[in-house]
């Protein structure tokens, strides 16, 4: 779902931190970060960034710090996203969403990881009350969860849910449904992550609730 902390989850997996995140749809588009470990230099790079299977020929400077490269990444994703945006509304009979398709991969060398390589993969949340100016966000933010699934079936998908009527009456029959269709046994390989638990139930109240559905 969309503001449910996919992306903070996907944020401390990766141990840098590069996913946007905030309030409403902030992930409007399918986003993979691939990080490798080159202890011969100093600091991070970016090495390329995939469109698809596309790849540009531009050279990234090297960032000093996170903070430094969290700047690029953002800078990229943005500029990525209104062009990404303007070419999708340029289409004839173009879906009104304020969610694209494309799949951009940012891949990223570092001596600040103790792990060879690691990718995450930040997908666009669930929407289930598009609003009148983008009437088709839902069911494209299905296909592309679906797509993905399918795609990586035997990845540990970490599935991001919260406490709330949301995840029981939409999130939880969709996955039963992606799974029947295309055979998937989420019970071997997906994680289910439990965020904003405190805002829901109140912080003071986690410990028990956490005991109660366990």
């Amino acid at each position: 779902m969309q503001s449910s902390g996919k992306s903070s989850v996907l944020r401390r997996l990766l141990g840098l931190n590069l996913f946007p995140t905030g309030d409403g749809t902030v992930t409007r588009f399918p986003l993979e970060v691939r990080v490798k470990r080159n202890v011969t230099m100093n600091g991070y790079r970016v090495i390329s960034v995939h469109r698809n299977s596309k790849q540009d020929s531009k050279t990234y400077p090297i960032c000093n710090n996170e903070y430094e490269l969290m700047t690029l990444i953002h800078s990229l994703v943005v500029a990525l996203y209104n062009f990404l945006k303007k070419e999708h509304d340029a289409q004839p009979n173009a879906r009104k969403t304020k969610i694209v398709k494309d799949r951009i991969v940012i891949e990223i060398e570092t001596n600040f990881t103790t792990v060879e390589n690691i990718s995450c993969i930040d997908l666009p949340g669930l929407i289930k009350n598009s609003d009148s100016e983008h009437p088709d966000d839902g069911i494209v933010s299905e296909e592309i969860i679906e797509e993905y699934t399918t795609m990586f079936p035997q990845a540990n998908i970490v599935i991001v849910v919260d406490n709330s009527e949301r995840t029981s009456n939409h999130v939880i029959p969709l996955l039963k449904k992606m799974g029947e269709k295309n055979k998937l046994e989420w019970e071997k390989h997906a994680i289910g992550v439990i965020t904003k638990a405190d805002a829901n139930v109140g912080r003071d109240n986690v410990k028990t609730w956490l005991e109660n559905v366990s």
